[in-house]
């Protein structure tokens, strides 16, 4: 199950990938990293659970991705805990 990656900017994808080396995550984690912005730009309401699902990975490896994206300032919560 592949998503597909083309409505994410080149720009930001550059961004992600050269912020995420500079934390030494590998190719495989960064392509990751940019499915999970991808999916998230299609539809900001997703669950970590689906995303999990859409990429082939567990949840908590989802978390993991989302908290380093975060983290380099391309993620941020909008809205409460259970909306947001």
């Amino acid at each position: 199950m592949g998503t597909k990656e083309d409505n994410v900017p080149i720009k930001l994808e550059k961004i992600i990938r050269d912020r995420l080396l500079s934390m030494d995550y590998d190719q495989k984690k960064i392509k990751r990293a940019i499915q999970i912005v991808s999916i998230i730009a299609d539809n900001k309401n997703v669950s970590m659970e689906d995303i999990a699902k859409n990429i082939g990975v567990n949840s908590r490896t989802i978390k993991r991705d989302i908290d380093a994206l975060k983290e380099i300032g391309v993620l941020d919560r909008e809205g409460s805990r259970k909306t947001g």
